[in-house]
C-alpha cells in the first residue's frame, strides 16, 4: 500500500481540503476542523502524482538556485540571454559573440552598481513607451535593489523596480512594467485592476508564471 508524503496540517474554518507544496518543496495541507485525518490522508494518496510531479519541479529550482561568482565561464542571464563571463582587460563590461566581458577587477558589487545602470535605462524606456500607450503620468522612477518585489508603486505615484529585473526576459519586464503603471488607476489587485493589465499585455499570466518559476534570480546577486 502506497505511504502518503510527510505533510503539515494546517487546520482552520475552512470547508475544503487544500494541497500546496511551499518554496521548501514541503507539502502542505490545508483542512477543515473536524475532517478526519484519515480521510486526508486518503485525499493525499490520491493526488500523489501531482505532488510528486511539483515536489520534484521544485527540487530542481532548488538545485539551480546560485549566487553570482562572476568566474570566467560562467552564466549570466541578462535580458532572456545567458551570456559567458570572461575576464579580460576591458575598461567596461561589455557583451559580444554570447559572452559577457568583465573587467579582470570588476567585484560582485562593482557588477551590481553596471547592472543598476543598465536597468534605469532599459526600464525608464519601457515605462516611458507603455506610460504612453496607457496615458498615465507617474511621478518618478527609481531603480531599487529590492530582493522581494520586483516593481512597486506608491500612494504618490512614484514607480520602483528592483534592478534584478534586467536579468529576466524583456516580456517579464515589460509586465512588471505594465501592472505598476496599472496601479496608478487601481491601487488595488480587484477584478478591473487585472482587466485592466490584460487590456494592455493580453499574456500577462505567462510573464506572471515565469516571474514566480525564477524568483531565485533574485538572490543571484
Amino acid at each position: 500500500m502506497m505511504r502518503e508524503p510527510p505533510y503539515q496540517l494546517l487546520r482552520s474554518r475552512r470547508k475544503t481540503l487544500l494541497l500546496c507544496v511551499n518554496r521548501e518543496a514541503q507539502l502542505v495541507v490545508r483542512a477543515p476542523m473536524r475532517l478526519p485525518e484519515t480521510q486526508i490522508r486518503e485525499f493525499i494518496r490520491q493526488k500523489s502524482d501531482w505532488i510528486n510531479k511539483k515536489q520534484q519541479q521544485i527540487r530542481e529550482r532548488i538545485q539551480q538556485h546560485r549566487v553570482l561568482t562572476l568566474t570566467d565561464g560562467e552564466t549570466v542571464p541578462f535580458l532572456g540571454q545567458n551570456y559567458v563571463v570572461r575576464r579580460e582587460n576591458t575598461a567596461e563590461p561589455m557583451f559580444s559573440n554570447g559572452c559577457l566581458w568583465l573587467p579582470q577587477t570588476m567585484t560582485a558589487a562593482d557588477f551590481a552598481v553596471w547592472l543598476k545602470q543598465e536597468a534605469r535605462q532599459f526600464i525608464g524606456l519601457r515605462t516611458a513607451y507603455y506610460a504612453a500607450i496607457m496615458n498615465l503620468r507617474f511621478t518618478s522612477l527609481k531603480i531599487s535593489s529590492a530582493r522581494r518585489r520586483w516593481g512597486s508603486c506608491n500612494g504618490q505615484n512614484g514607480l520602483n523596480f528592483s534592478f534584478r529585473l534586467v536579468m529576466c526576459p524583456p516580456f517579464a519586464v515589460d509586465y512588471v512594467v505594465v501592472h505598476e503603471l496599472a496601479h496608478i488607476v487601481h491601487k488595488n489587485h480587484s477584478p478591473a485592476f487585472w482587466a485592466y493589465v490584460a487590456s494592455v499585455m493580453p499574456n500577462y499570466r505567462d510573464a506572471k508564471i515565469w516571474l514566480r518559476d525564477n524568483h531565485c534570480i533574485m538572490d543571484m546577486i
